[in-house]
């Protein structure tokens, strides 16, 4: 169970969610891109057949992790979310 508090209101608990309540939040709205090796990339969407040889992708990761789209640059990841009116969040 996760456990959302804030630690500047002493002993006030905010929300508690189970670990899917939390994964499946934002589901319909939120994405987040990751950069990617050539092997995750074929890892994450084995559907695809053959990859361009460049050293990395970004993949866009449903709110719960499910790979949704591979694209070979940051920017046409993030334009197909926005075009799809999806929230994009970074992920390091």
């Amino acid at each position: 169970m996760l456990e959302l508090t804030n630690p500047k209101i002493e002993d006030y608990h905010v929300k508690s969610m189970t670990e899917e309540d939390f994964a499946d939040l934002g589901m319909d709205d939120v994405v987040y891109v990751q950069e990617v090796t050539l092997d995750e990339a074929q890892s994450l969407f084995p559907e695809i057949e053959e990859f361009p040889e460049i050293g990395h992708f970004y993949a866009l990761h449903a709110a719960n992790g499910t790979p949704v789209l591979l694209a070979e640059d940051l920017y046409s990841a993030k334009e197909a979310a926005e075009n799809n009116k999806l929230y994009v969040h970074t992920v390091n």
